[in-house]
């Protein structure tokens, strides 16, 4: 049965049932290449999630975007964990590349693991 857990909205609203997987995908702000220390960042900050707010199932870090399939833990919203995970990211990305501005694009997809296989 659907149970919301958490609902947000941006667009359109976005509502995280409880104890569900989700594929989450973000890509860097105009497609930007990132170098290799810059992907080996966003990883770390993937990977602190894990067992902390969020069980991560498989997480890659492509060049210019990322995708992870996740279940988050009760009391922790699915924008909250991506909220962190580019933040942090993004904050460390441009401590170490000596810059400043948005690494990532505001806007992110999410699809219930269990809705793919419709």
């Amino acid at each position: 049965m659907f149970s919301v857990g958490h609902a947000y909205r941006r667009h359109l609203p976005h509502y995280q049932n409880l104890g569900k997987t989700y594929f989450v995908t973000f890509a860097t702000k105009g497609r930007w290449v990132l170098p290799p220390e810059a992907r080996d960042i966003v990883m770390r900050h993937i990977l602190v999630e894990h067992e902390w707010r969020v069980f991560l199932h498989v997480a890659v870090v492509m060049p210019d975007h990322v995708h992870f399939i996740g279940t988050p833990f009760p009391d922790f919203p699915l924008a909250k964990i991506n909220k962190g995970i580019k933040g942090t990211s993004a904050r460390k990305i441009n401590k170490l590349l000596g810059r400043e501005g948005a690494v990532g694009r505001t806007s992110l997809s999410t699809t219930r693991s269990d809705a793919m296989s419709h």
